[in-house]
């Protein structure tokens, strides 16, 4: 009865958690709440996964990460990629997928992601190259990096985790890599002799074009008699005559560049403006303004030498979720405008300012240099297109990069487990303040340890009641006949279907306590099972729901069949050395 509950609740959580009616935390966290009500397991058992030392390194992880990105080392990085690659696409490929796979075999592979895709982005509209020939490479790069140590994907420590759970070893700090270096050959060597390929061709014009603001900016003087002459700009009652917005200002054939909203209008200003074909009716209308003809502008006509051009992204962590533009009060409190918004494909430049914002929106943003970082840290987004705004501090920068190393030579030699070392590594970095205590909470994604713990519940549940032995003896009596390599094929596939819908962890979780049953009872090696499930989690190329994807998936212009079509190679490149690897180095 009680096997027939636990298979039944897993089936119900696992269709929950992609449908996302409730929070994914909150979905798994009540699941683990019938199973303590129905008695499978105890509160002990439910809730020890989330006082382990698994779950305090993985919040380091965090931690650690913001401090780098925050003190500007991880920019850096991507920077001297830019200084370094000469501007030619096979070498900055190339790059690119090594760089950012070393980098992701110690952060998060979310984090390494949105660090980069800023960086390469630049670089593209740099060299004239389409950003979607870049972008999909460093989503890819950093979850085969993060298969090359126990911190690299919270996957792995979720399974490292499961593993001391049921009597066994954690994993090593290293006892992966053989598998995750070839992995990171496999992915270099086919992003540049085959990938590059696949990859499609979009995002490489001006960012007026490609948003199609061209057609909604033009030009008006103010002549004698315009009631606007005389008064502030955000006094002078166009934004809600005509909703037009004031974006440059040539006056004495000098250029003024995103104005304040106390700039002061004058006779024979001429006004350079975003508005749509109905706003420059009515401005026509107004006594005294003059509107030009003819006029082309494009990208250079907006930015100048401390005014730029960038697109904004929002994130799944950003305060501006599910608010518009005039909520925010964006303009007079960023002294930013946004002239468009690109969505799922589709470029919305009217009425910008009363969108409510979603995850993977991105803002084509106008305005000073110096207002970027403090948009970027007020806002959590991603500032896209741009190098102007990245900072160094040079002597945090290093501390927390000393910090973090000190660490990972600590477990690399056997002197401290990974968690008390990490962690010290985390909390010195507040201690220098390299990021403030405050923030450091805000930047550990809670979410993602509670449905980590939540599962690692219900693996828990499955032995309990015999439910992953009853599976596993399901699973024999249809595959024995094709032998123990046919059995590991099947849960890397299993897994991997699971992981386009769900979390990587949350599919490595659900496929374990099956896969481990399975092994013992065929006699074979569990742990090279586990190996199998834990890296195949991390092989979530097919669709861009994968974290890493869906910061990518908008930046570059991608449909969803780009990642079917790059993805799908790449998985069965994947599988093959997987398959092959695992048998030999675990023996089975």
């Amino acid at each position: 009865m009680q096997v027939a509950v636990v298979l039944t609740l897993l089936t119900v959580t696992l269709v929950v958690l992609p449908l996302e009616i409730v929070s994914v935390d909150v979905a798994a966290l009540t699941a683990v709440l019938v199973l303590i009500v129905a008695g499978v397991i105890s509160p002990q058992q439910a809730f020890a996964s989330f006082g382990t030392e698994m779950m305090v390194l993985l919040a380091s992880i965090f931690i650690i990460a913001g401090a780098l990105l925050r003190t500007g080392v991880l920019d850096t990085i991507g920077v001297l990629l830019y200084r370094h690659c000469g501007g030619s696409y096979k070498t900055l490929l190339a790059s690119i997928t090594l760089v950012v796979s070393i980098v992701s075999a110690f952060m998060n592979n979310t984090v390494v992601t949105a660090v980069f895709v800023p960086v390469v982005l630049a670089v593209a509209r740099r060299f004239g190259m389409p950003s979607s020939k870049l972008l999909m490479p460093v989503a890819y790069a950093s979850m085969l990096g993060g298969c090359c140590t126990l911190i690299g994907t919270s996957t792995n420590m979720a399974s490292s985790n499961f593993l001391v759970r049921r009597g066994m070893p954690p994993f090593g700090m290293f006892e992966l890599l053989p598998v995750g270096l070839a992995l990171v050959g496999v992915g270099f060597v086919f992003f540049v002799l085959f990938g590059r390929r696949l990859l499609p061709e979009r995002g490489m014009g001006d960012l007026t074009k490609d948003y199609h603001v061209k057609e909604f900016l033009t030009e008006v003087a103010l002549r004698p008699g315009c009631p606007f002459i005389g008064r502030r700009i955000d006094e002078a009652g166009m934004q809600e005559r005509a909703e037009v917005t004031v974006l440059g200002i040539m006056r004495d054939r000098e250029r003024r560049l995103a104005p304040e909203g106390h700039e002061i209008l004058l006779t024979h200003d001429v006004l350079l403006l975003k508005a749509g074909v109905e706003g420059i009716q009515k401005l026509r209308q107004t006594p005294g303004v003059e509107a030009k003809a003819d006029v082309v502008l494009r990208d250079a006509n907006l930015v100048s030498d401390n005014v730029r051009l960038v697109e904004v992204m929002i994130g799944p962590a950003s305060r501006f979720l599910g608010r518009t533009l005039k909520e925010i009060d964006f303009r007079r409190r960023y002294g930013l405008t946004a002239l468009a918004i690109h969505r799922q494909g589709e470029e919305l430049v009217e009425r910008v300012g009363k969108i409510p914002l979603a995850v993977g929106d991105i803002l084509l943003v106008q305005g000073p240099e110096g207002r970027l970082n403090n948009l970027r840290a007020a806002g959590n987004v991603l500032i896209l297109s741009d190098f102007s705004h990245f900072l160094f501090d040079r002597k945090k920068g290093a501390l927390v990069g000393t910090f973090f190393l000190v660490a990972i030579g600590l477990i690399a030699l056997g002197i401290s487990p990974p968690g008390p070392a990490i962690l010290a590594a985390a909390v010195m970095s507040v201690l220098v303040r390299a990021l403030p205590s405050e923030e450091a909470y805000r930047l550990v994604d809670w979410r993602l340890l509670m449905l980590i713990g939540a599962m690692t519940a219900f693996g828990q549940a499955m032995v309990n009641t015999g439910a992953d032995r009853f599976l596993a003896d399901l699973i024999l009596e249809a595959t024995r006949p094709f032998g123990v390599r046919a059995i590991l094929a099947g849960f890397f596939v299993l897994t991997v279907g699971l992981t386009q819908p769900l979390s990587n962890a949350a599919a490595a979780l659900a496929v374990l306590p099956i896969a481990v049953a399975t092994a013992e009872s065929m006699h074979a090696d569990p742990r090279a099972f586990a190996v199998v499930v834990t890296l195949a989690a991390s092989a979530s190329f097919l669709t861009p729901l994968e974290p890493s994807c869906v910061i990518v998936y908008p930046a570059g212009r991608y449909r969803f069949f780009d990642f079917v079509r790059v993805g799908g190679p790449l998985t069965l490149l994947v599988m093959v050395v997987v398959l092959s690897l695992v048998p030999m180095i675990w023996r089975l």
